[in-house]
């Protein structure tokens, strides 16, 4: 009896020890790198008293997780992946925040997803990080006349104004200047400031007088501020590039009968 146990116990130990050599073949065999191999760390167990054998515990198999691999924001945002493109943006940011391009992204994302005070803030955070460039700009003054033109039309003027004069502080292209100070006519017209609301649209017209509302609005500001014949020359502007406009054409009437009186 006392062989026979001692043969099982070899028997099981050659197995075990035939077992745990495979295993280290297989975690190092360079032909499967994705898979490891986990053999059970617990002692080999012994004969039971009836001098039955456990059988041997099976290696648990299990894949090794592969590195994601990096998208590129720019592609996603050229696919119109505008979200995403934020997000891969944000993230890179925090290992890398001197990284002008992601700045630049981040910021035409939120541009086109509609969130102007997060495009703003992402911009203006990129031109105190890496420096002022066209580009890095040009998303702040495009965020900052968008969120102005929210405020004004929701009756915020004076924070309308405010969110102007951050725009004025930076360097803006022409076009987005013309643009800014006929939204500060506006705003001014609003608030009863005629005079303001007429140097605003005068600036504006400027340097584009093909805009019919601006010279009508001209014309409305300086009739409220008694400046009759500077009124009648914006509503004959008005009307010839709109002569259908009765709006335009009951401006002119007005003025001009306070002029003859």
């Amino acid at each position: 009896m006392k062989k026979t146990l001692l043969a099982l116990a070899i028997l099981f130990w050659a197995e075990g020890f035939s077992l745990l050599l495979w295993a280290q073949e297989v975690s190092v065999h360079p032909a499967e790198p994705q898979l490891t191999v986990e053999v059970s760390p617990s002692p080999l167990p012994l004969p039971t008293p009836t001098g039955a054998v456990s059988p041997n515990p099976s290696p648990q198999i299990t894949e090794v997780p592969r590195p994601a691999t990096r998208q590129d924001p720019l592609k996603l945002y050229n696919n119109k992946n505008y979200r995403e493109a934020v997000n891969v943006c944000l993230e890179e940011l925090k290992k890398t925040p001197n990284n002008r391009e992601l700045y630049i992204i981040a910021g035409s994302g939120y541009l086109a997803l509609g969130y102007y005070q997060e495009a703003y803030e992402i911009s203006k955070k990129g031109i105190e990080q890496v420096g002022a460039d066209e580009r890095l700009t040009s998303n702040a003054t495009e965020a900052l006349l968008k969120i102005a033109e929210e405020l004004n039309n929701s009756g915020k003027a004076a924070e309308a104004l405010a969110k102007l004069r951050l725009f004025f502080a930076l360097t803006a292209s022409q076009g987005r200047l013309i643009q800014a100070y006929a939204l500060m006519g506006d705003i001014y017209f609003k608030r009863g400031s005629y005079i303001y609301a007429d140097l605003a649209y005068s600036y504006a017209l400027y340097f584009n007088p093909q805009v019919y509302e601006w010279w009508l609005q001209a014309g409305l500001a300086r009739e409220k501020s008694a400046d009759y014949r500077g009124a009648l020359a914006a509503y004959l502007e008005a009307l010839k590039l709109k002569p259908e406009s009765e709006e335009a054409k009951r401006g002119r009437d007005r003025v001009r009968q306070k002029i003859s009186s």
